[in-house]
């Protein structure tokens, strides 16, 4: 039990590391809190919330992913190298297919609220 408390925290640490240093997690962070508001505002659904929910920890793994990968190219190799520059454009590549997808979703799941709301 001492072992898996103990690998919580680290993982904790983690994330705490990544909100604190890298700013596009501090931008996800922002925008899942708007999300989350708004879905709360316009009474969205149990299975809308569980779909918008699934979307935001997508796009905070892909985020966290990038970073880890970023992280290791730095430390095995802090020089210019073109074969990293590809592999981080690749991890910063899969992050924006991610986010967009969740934008997708969140607009097919809010606009029939706003239809509701601004055109009667």
């Amino acid at each position: 039990m001492k072992r898996l408390i103990k690998s919580f925290l680290h993982a904790l640490k983690g994330i705490g590391f990544a909100v604190q240093h890298e700013k596009n997690i501090q931008i996800h962070i922002l925008a899942a809190l708007l999300v989350i508001i708004l879905a709360i505002l316009l009474k969205v659904s149990l299975l809308e919330f569980i779909i918008l929910i699934a979307v935001i920890l997508s796009v905070f793994v892909a985020e966290l992913l990038n970073t880890i990968i970023e992280l290791i190219i730095d430390y095995v190799n802090p020089h210019f190298n073109q074969r990293a520059k590809i592999i981080k454009d690749l991890a910063a590549g899969v992050v924006l297919i991610v986010a967009l997808t969740a934008a997708v979703i969140g607009i097919l799941i809010f606009y029939p609220h706003f239809k509701i709301i601004f055109i009667k």
